[in-house]
């Protein structure tokens, strides 16, 4: 079976579809397949940032201005995975005729998927040519035409529990160490947001004086690390908030914490919060965030606070979690009990029987997407 992923980036950033990608990559590659990826850039760091089996080719071209048919001719997959995007359609157009089954894989909510293609018949336009339709969630699949709800498949991201958990009360720390607000995300002004959580913050940190805030992550560009440092001195929190990189063990970031929250304006599955919560912690986000709104049951789990990004709403509910050692570990508890459901096993199975039952088809392509009785139903 020969498998080709294809993604707009691959080796210059440490993101959930890099890693998701690394890792089904190298499953494959242990079960007896060839694999390759092909990016639309980063040509400049021919490897990613996560551990990939030496055996995959990664390849780099501008598909909506190169041809990559004598890449394709040549490998001739069985099944291409690919991240629905504005580039996904030349990928297809060049495709054509090879008798590859194709899953789209929509790594972003639908409304967001949307606005990132620039309209939703963009959006649905490439979802149509797909033999199997990728979602992260139910609600997402919910959100499909009936034409298309029969291709549809939904597969979780996936996270492993730790054997610790966070003290996400702070009872056993040592005497006057802070407690800390943790947020492990791409610094990002425009999704991520960290400068809604620096204003937030600086709102609740005269009544928590015995708080500071961590902002874990390598900066979506120059501009915005200086924008984020900027911020944090002209709101007076040197020294209590830190924003030290990228970090290589986000666990152990997150079992030194009681609290994460969340402020992004958009998600898809968000990872990170739900490796969070497999550590134990209470959680904080925003209820105009898909996919946050989902991973955080407000009241159970976490808090969400209304709207989205508004920091004045942000603070209010971290405030209360900052004043309620016993809230923090009841919410930390019940959102790693959520965690645990998401196991790699099922991850991995879903995509693995995903694959292989297309690989199964690959090779009689009759120019028709896949029929109902053919597509992959719900995992």
């Amino acid at each position: 079976m020969r498998v080709l992923f294809y993604t707009a980036s691959f080796t210059e950033r440490r993101g959930g579809v890099e890693k998701r990608f690394c890792v089904l990559a190298n499953e494959l590659i242990e079960r007896g397949a060839e694999v390759r990826v092909l990016a639309a850039r980063d040509r400049a760091r021919p490897r990613p940032k996560f551990p990939l089996h030496p055996s995959v080719q990664v390849h780099f071209a501008k598909v909506e201005k190169e041809s990559v048919r004598a890449l394709l001719e040549g490998f001739a997959p069985d099944v291409l995975i690919t991240v629905n995007g504005r580039k996904t359609s030349h990928l297809l157009d060049q495709l054509a005729g090879l008798g590859t089954r194709v899953i789209v894989t929509e790594q972003q909510n639908p409304a967001d998927m949307a606005r990132i293609m620039g309209s939703e018949s963009a959006r649905l336009a490439n979802l149509a040519r797909a033999d199997c339709i990728h979602v992260l969630l139910p609600s997402y699949k919910a959100s499909l035409p009936s034409e298309l709800f029969a291709r549809c498949t939904v597969i979780p991201n996936q996270c492993t529990v730790p054997e610790e958990r966070a003290d996400a009360s702070g009872a056993g720390l040592a005497a006057g160490a802070r407690k800390r607000i943790i947020y492990i995300a791409r610094l990002d002004r425009h999704h991520k947001r960290q400068q809604v959580l620096i204003e937030a913050f600086a709102r609740v940190r005269k009544r928590f004086e015995d708080w500071e805030l961590w902002l874990w992550g390598d900066p979506a560009d120059l501009w915005t690390r200086v924008h984020l440092r900027g911020l944090v001195w002209l709101r007076g929190l040197s020294g209590k908030v830190f924003l030290p990189g990228p970090t290589d063990d986000v666990t152990r970031e997150y079992l030194q914490s009681q609290l994460l929250v969340f402020p992004a304006a958009f998600e898809g599955f968000p990872q990170s919060l739900l490796q969070g919560m497999s550590c134990g912690l209470p959680c904080i986000g925003f209820t105009g965030c898909a996919g946050v709104n989902e991973l955080i049951v407000d009241s159970v789990t976490g808090l969400l606070a209304p709207g989205s990004g508004d920091p004045d709403a942000l603070a209010e509910q971290m405030a209360v979690l900052m004043a309620n050692p016993e809230l923090r570990a009841r919410y930390g508890a019940a959102g790693r009990e959520v965690a645990s459901g998401y196991t790699y096993q099922r991850f991995l199975d879903g995509w693995l029987d995903l694959v292989n039952r297309l690989a199964g088809h690959a090779g009689h392509d009759d120019g028709r997407p896949a029929s109902a009785a053919d597509a992959p139903q719900n995992l």
